[in-house]
């Protein structure tokens, strides 16, 4: 995407290097067009320069989800952010904030995890989630996985058509 600033790319910088330091070892992939410098400088100063990668733009974007463990959307403001569907129609659980109307849709614990957004706590919060999904087990993970896609599929252009047209023949 773009606009790393308003996707809450910072503080995720800041969660990495927080379990960074508590000896959990994860990569951060980052898609989009936004300017990185800013944000490869904060995770050098952070020291985790070396894992986190920016991979610029894709029209690959469900090889990117297929790829990944989990999908870190901190968003600060968002009506209802697509991508996070998207991801979890890939069966990749999500994890986004309350100020991503998205958030609506995932149960915690189950498809991903949802957290206070636009916080002075936020990469703390971001940190504790990334800490629990990494003590999941392998089989907790494929359950995860297998739920997030169940939720998408409840979300069908289909679905929202009639919905749409139902709410208008009231």
């Amino acid at each position: 995407g773009q606009d790393f600033k308003r996707k809450g790319l910072a503080p995720v910088i800041d969660a990495l290097a927080q379990i960074h330091k508590q000896g959990h070892h994860c990569t951060l992939r980052i898609i989009g067009r936004d300017n990185p410098a800013r944000y490869r400088d904060r995770a050098k100063a952070l020291g985790v320069g070396d894992l986190v990668r920016f991979e610029g733009p894709t029209r690959q974007i469900q090889e990117a989800y297929r790829a990944a463990d989990l999908f870190v959307f901190p968003s600060l403001y968002d009506p209802f952010a697509n991508v996070v569907l998207e991801s979890l129609a890939c069966g990749l659980p999500a994890l986004t904030t309350t100020t991503n109307g998205s958030s609506e849709i995932i149960t915690e614990g189950e498809d991903g995890y949802v957290i206070e957004g636009a916080t002075d706590h936020l990469a703390a919060d971001i940190a504790r989630c990334l800490v629990n999904f990494c003590s999941l087990g392998n089989r907790d993970r494929q359950r995860m996985r297998a739920q997030a896609r169940r939720t998408a599929e409840q979300y069908t252009i289909r679905r929202n058509a009639e919905q749409f047209i139902a709410h208008l023949s009231q």
